[in-house]
């Protein structure tokens, strides 16, 4: 069991050291891996809890037009993160933080969530839908 954990975390640690905020600066996977592997968690359980809660009381009409009520779970969860950096906040971040940046918090999970994908129709090889999605949980 051990084992399966340490090559699912070298996954998502390799995935994210893949991400850049600028030339030569990228996210420090093994700094951010904890973090990391709990916003795959954390957005994997938010999409369980709401088809839960679906199940009990039905799929309400969508209320945004254009979007699925699974597809605005997603949208939400990324607008969480919204936000403007500098790139020399970024540079330091990634050297000093265990927390990946903001946009990588929501690009990040939903590469591993392969209901993000059917959500949106993402193909295996498309950026938001990798070969081999990491799955520690």
């Amino acid at each position: 069991m051990a084992e399966k954990f340490e090559t699912q975390a070298q996954c998502v640690d390799d995935f994210y050291s893949s991400y850049e905020v600028a030339p030569g600066a990228a996210v420090n996977g093994k700094l951010t891996l904890g973090e990391n592997i709990a916003d795959i968690g954390g957005v994997k359980s938010s999409y369980q809890a709401y088809k839960i809660w679906e199940g009990r009381h039905g799929a309400p009409e969508p209320i945004v037009d254009g979007l699925t009520n699974d597809q605005l779970l997603f949208v939400a969860w990324g607008q969480v993160w919204c936000t403007l950096q500098t790139e020399e906040a970024a540079r330091l971040q990634v050297t000093t933080d265990p927390h990946s940046p903001a946009a990588f918090r929501v690009m990040g999970p939903m590469a591993h969530v392969p209901e993000f994908s059917q959500a949106f129709g993402c193909d295996v090889g498309d950026p938001m839908r990798p070969e081999g999605q990491c799955e520690v949980w």
